[in-house]
């Protein structure tokens, strides 16, 4: 759901320890304002547009304030993120305190739910890999790759996805064979590191897989 009353966004953005002003501008794109907004892939986050990378690293949370906030909206926690970057990558930064984290540095299925509402305000297209880069203010910078994938029209993100060891993630074509590769372990796909059809070389990594 779309936060759209003023006084809600600008609770949201103060606990945050940002300005609401325009915070969900795109660059080039002058037509639209991003909102906050709950979204879920699986675990639910309020996605939260800011202006730029220097308004993203600003943010200081008030942690028991945004513990209530996030118990009272039923989330999970706040994913902050800018699509107006130097480097032409999603930035973002994911506080949930309501569950002991006060900021982590990379969440897979944050970034999910993050591509998926970018997508539904036209900004990411279908089919391709866009990366996300987590965790760079606490000195851990990751980055997780995301994709929408329509199937009947119907729009699946490919990040986030729960794996059992054994499990096939992906086939990969070496001499003419066609060879599965498995999970070694339980856990969640936190990266796909490789796109579609894209040549690989031996050791290369395809998947990052936050063990549980």
């Amino acid at each position: 759901s779309v936060m759209d009353d003023t006084a809600a966004v600008e609770e949201l953005y103060r606990i945050m320890g940002l300005s609401a002003d325009g915070q969900g501008a795109v660059t080039g794109k002058p037509e639209l304002m991003l909102l906050p907004q709950k979204v879920s892939t699986g675990l639910t986050d309020i996605m939260m547009p800011v202006a730029d990378e220097a308004e993203l690293e600003k943010i200081a949370p008030d942690f028991p304030a945004l513990t209530e906030h996030s118990r009272r909206y039923n989330v999970v926690g706040v994913h902050a993120f800018t699509v107006n970057t130097a480097d032409g990558m999603i930035h973002a930064r994911n506080f949930a305190p309501l569950y002991d984290i006060d900021e982590e540095a990379a969440t897979g299925t944050s970034n999910g739910a993050l591509v998926y509402y970018l997508y539904r305000h036209g900004l990411v297209e279908p089919d391709k890999v866009y990366t996300v880069v987590q965790g760079e203010k606490m000195g851990r910078p990751s980055m997780i790759s995301a994709q929408v994938i329509l199937k009947d029209g119907q729009p699946f993100v490919k990040v986030g996805d729960k794996v059992k060891r054994g499990q096939t993630l992906c086939i990969v074509e070496a001499m003419k064979l066609m060879n599965e590769i498995m999970a070694e372990v339980d856990g969640e796909i936190v990266e796909i590191c490789v796109a579609n059809g894209q040549v690989v070389d031996y050791g290369s990594p395809l998947f990052r897989i936050r063990e549980r």
